[in-house]
């Protein structure tokens, strides 16, 4: 939840200059960060303009990386699951993959409907590609081709935005 203490935390590190609303599934924040975060520019997974066209001011992302981060940060728009169009980031400096649903990694204690999930869908106790994500793919080839710049990242560390982050 993006309650004030989370917003005073953000506040806390810097100025808040950017709202990102990875994928498709993951935009229900993006309004109420906007009221909260103003002076933020706010972007979107491909497709996301169109679903929620109640999100004014909303930069789709796209292939090529935004300037405002090229420095830090390079991007990549998995294609061929058109439900999902997730965007995913490589930090440089840390050599930190970013993810929010491609992949998954369900550790410790959970609720049994986590536990559940993160069983029948293959992420539990280890980082993959949840079966449900598997489901919605539709073109293997474009999300191959996804995947293949990804792994080019020379990345150690992968976060994720369901329960884990995998250090090695």
């Amino acid at each position: 939840d993006l309650d004030e203490s989370v917003a005073d935390q953000l506040r806390g590190l810097g100025t808040v200059a950017f709202i990102v609303a990875p994928n498709r599934a993951h935009h229900l924040f993006a309004k109420h960060a906007q009221r909260m975060f103003p002076q933020a520019a706010l972007y979107g997974a491909p497709g996301l303009a169109a679903k929620r066209p109640d999100l004014a001011g909303l930069i789709e992302l796209k292939d090529t990386v935004e300037p405002a981060w090229r420095q830090d940060l390079d991007q990549v728009c998995i294609r061929g699951m058109p439900f999902v169009n997730e965007v995913v980031w490589f930090h440089k400096a840390s050599a930190t993959l970013i993810m929010t649903d491609v992949l998954q990694c369900w550790c410790g204690e959970l609720d049994w409907r986590t536990a559940l999930y993160a069983r029948l869908t293959g992420v539990r106790g280890r980082l993959d590609l949840p079966r449900t994500v598997r489901l919605v793919t539709r073109d293997r080839m474009l999300a191959a081709g996804s995947a293949r710049v990804i792994l080019q990242w020379p990345f150690t560390r992968v976060i994720t935005a369901h329960n884990s982050i995998v250090e090695q």
